[in-house]
């Protein structure tokens, strides 16, 4: 008897894990019944955006090697192709090139909000293998080509043209917007343009209810066992270091190697931090799954439905996913080394540069300590070359969140797509705002597919032309819900 009573225990505590997620529904949120959006045909605009990417904005490593030409061509474009801002808004230069625009409202007692994006562009190395000119901004097989169309000249160009179209239709925020585009950004903000602007507004006294930043998207087919397309929105971003380790040994002639020479002592270095990847957090899973496990297989459905009790397997299965891994933990990436110079000589002195994106929660004081700890070899030099903390985490449940996410899915419409709040694995020039605003958010409407999304700093870079339709109607949706907040 007391056999079959265990057996019916585990039968039904197997349905209690197995059944309810039989039964979940899908919590993609419906918007309200959204106001239609006047707006022009879309060939205007893309002609503009197509000769926008036309000026080679680029941003080279070292600020002396920056071609700042093509900085004022552009500042001169959008005083040409955006009259109407240009009359009614107030405009600062900053650092430079930084570009700072301000929209009065009609009610100053609101705190404004602010809208991001970046007008600098990374290099082209090899045009001879695109498809199209890098710097032509062709249009062509539903597509609008060129560096910048996607990261991120298209956002830049799609808020001025929801601003323009807005003006022209005689509305008037009732709080102020800022708009504020930097010019060096893919530099990591070296030249300080949005941290002069961040300077520039805590002088003037502004905190912002929002920041919208890019640096997420509509990821369309790009999670794990997700089919229909997830606007995810970023709350948070890691941080950024570069780490120098350099080991040093005698050196002397290849034909008489000693144990323990820097090259070994480097290469166990390094294979040490391979082999022992830093510590796993699941917050950012955790969102994932409370907010997509409708949408996914029955499997994940099943393991996400009971998270509490399978946390363990969820981060042993998904630790190596190289998808879902970086929204885990601090990422360890080697990415420069250095040692000998002749074929015959063990070198004295042999380095690398480990880049390290680091997991809010996370410092980079807090990086070098495990670092340390995992190399555990006292012979191995340790330097910080560079670092940027982690931002702190926006909330998901405010307002302005909120507001976010009911844009797009007005702006999404008929199409099936969900929305979950998540961590920025890059960095943006958000992170400069931390100290004007409580509440930093990075979303960008255009779809990326995993055919796009090498050609985010690759090759063949390029935006369709139906998403930066889109982008330009999130953007007016958003400008006028602002009102309501």
């Amino acid at each position: 008897m007391k056999f079959y009573l265990l057996l019916a225990a585990v039968a039904l505590f197997i349905a209690w894990l197995t059944v309810p997620p039989l039964f979940l529904s899908p919590l993609k949120g419906v918007a309200p019944a959204a106001e239609a959006v006047n707006l022009p045909p879309p060939e205007q605009s893309l002609d503009r955006l197509s000769r926008a990417i036309r000026i080679p904005t680029v941003s080279a490593e070292e600020e002396a090697k920056v071609d700042t030409a093509p900085f004022d061509d552009f500042h001169r474009f959008l005083e040409q192709n955006f009259p109407l801002i240009h009359q009614k808004m107030e405009k600062q230069v900053l650092a430079g090139h930084t570009l700072v625009y301000k929209w009065p409202g009609r009610n100053p007692a609101l705190k404004p909000v602010l809208l991001m994006n970046h007008m600098d562009v990374v290099p082209v190395l090899n045009p001879e293998l695109w498809q199209q000119p890098p710097f032509g901004g062709v249009i062509a097989d539903g597509y609008i080509w060129g560096r910048g169309s996607l990261d991120d000249k298209s956002g830049l160009m799609a808020q001025m043209e929801a601003a323009e179209i807005l003006t022209a239709q005689g509305y008037a925020p009732e709080r102020s917007i800022y708009f504020l585009f930097g010019h060096d950004e893919e530099r990591g903000g070296k030249s300080g343009g949005a941290a002069t602007a961040a300077r520039w507004f805590a002088d003037q006294g502004i905190r912002f209810e929002f920041v919208l930043d890019e640096g997420m998207v509509i990821a369309d087919g790009l999670l794990p066992g997700v089919e229909i397309p997830v606007a995810m929105i970023g709350i948070a971003e890691k941080g950024y270091m570069d780490l120098k380790l350099t080991a040093r040994s005698e050196g002397g002639h290849s034909s008489m190697p000693e144990p323990g020479s820097s090259i070994e002592r480097l290469s166990r270095a390094l294979d040490k931090l391979y082999d022992h990847p830093l510590p796993q957090q699941m917050m950012y899973i955790e969102m994932l799954g409370k907010n997509l496990k409708a949408h996914m297989p029955y499997g994940m459905k099943v393991a996400f439905h009971n998270y509490g009790l399978l946390k363990p397997l969820l981060k042993k299965g998904l630790g190596n996913n190289s998808t879902l891994s970086p929204f885990m933990r601090t990422t360890t990436a080697p990415t420069i080394l250095r040692a000998g110079e002749k074929s015959n000589v063990i070198p004295a002195e042999a380095s690398a540069v480990v880049n390290f994106r680091i997991i809010p929660g996370e410092s980079s004081d807090d990086v070098v300590r495990m670092v340390a700890d995992i190399i555990d070899d006292p012979h191995i030099r340790l330097e910080k070359l560079t670092a940027s903390e982690p931002s702190p985490v926006s909330d998901p449940d405010s307002a302005s969140f909120q507001l976010i996410r009911q844009t797009i899915l007005e702006t999404a419409g008929d199409e099936d797509i969900a929305t979950t709040p998540q961590l920025v694995t890059a960095a943006t020039d958000s992170r400069f705002l931390r100290d004007v605003t409580d509440n930093t958010y990075r979303f960008q409407y255009v779809h990326v597919t995993p055919a796009l999304r090498p050609a985010y700093h690759g090759q063949d870079e390029r935006l369709r032309t139906d998403d930066y339709a889109k982008m330009i109607e999130f953007y007016v949706r958003l400008m006028k819900n602002t009102d309501g907040m």
